[in-house]
């Protein structure tokens, strides 16, 4: 895989989190309406263990990815972790580093290139 596609991940994993997380609250709304006319809820309860699960298991992949990138240098891991899991564009991170435009482009574009290196050499152990 990409090193961007892999990245890419952290922010679709948030989205799918982010609505599990929805369809969570508003089950737990429909299970309250069901209790207190005293209908069975099994089904709901059912449901809810499910997305927690699958919630469980987003949030172990988002984990996984951000803790590649925490092996990475310093500013890089920064770099990576405001672009990707924040959704910082190149523009806000130089200016929160007090560089140029260009020397965003050139930390992303190393930092890339590690975390490829890194991601090629875990395919090939």
């Amino acid at each position: 895989m990409k090193a961007k596609e892999y990245m890419r991940q952290v922010q679709k994993f948030d989205s799918m989190i982010a609505n599990k997380t929805y369809d969570m609250q508003k089950l737990h709304e429909i299970e309250q309406k069901q209790r207190a006319i005293g209908n069975d809820v099994k089904d709901i309860e059912e449901m809810q263990r499910s997305l927690k699960r699958e919630i469980a298991e987003l949030t172990a992949k988002r984990r996984r990815i951000i803790a590649t990138i925490e092996e990475l240098p310093p500013i890089e891991y920064d770099f990576l972790f405001r672009m990707y899991a924040k959704g910082e564009s190149l523009y806000t991170i130089s200016e929160a580093y007090n560089y140029s435009y260009q020397w965003a482009l050139s930390t992303h574009a190393k930092a890339i290139k590690k975390l490829q290196k890194r991601l090629d050499a875990s395919v090939n152990n």
